[in-house]
């Protein structure tokens, strides 16, 4: 058994687990459904990220770059 932490940017296959989780870990439910569009959203500037350990889905973290006006570099969150 592989017990390394992976992470890797989410996919639609992975809203039933990340529905669950931030359930879990930010009290927030969201139907794997409504998270499904949000995830295929193609102007979201957010990027949903999730640690595998083996096939499972142990946490997740999301990264917001976001363009600006008027300077050269783009603003994260």
């Amino acid at each position: 058994m592989n017990n390394q932490m992976k992470s890797r940017v989410a996919t639609l296959d992975d809203a039933h687990e990340l529905a669950h989780l931030n359930t879990v870990f930010n009290g927030v439910q969201l139907e794997p459904k409504q998270l499904s569009s949000r995830l295929a959203n193609p102007h979201c500037v957010e990027t949903p990220i999730v640690a595998e350990v083996g096939n499972l889905i142990v946490g997740f973290a999301s990264l917001c770059l976001v363009p600006r006006v008027f300077y050269d570099t783009p603003h994260a969150d």
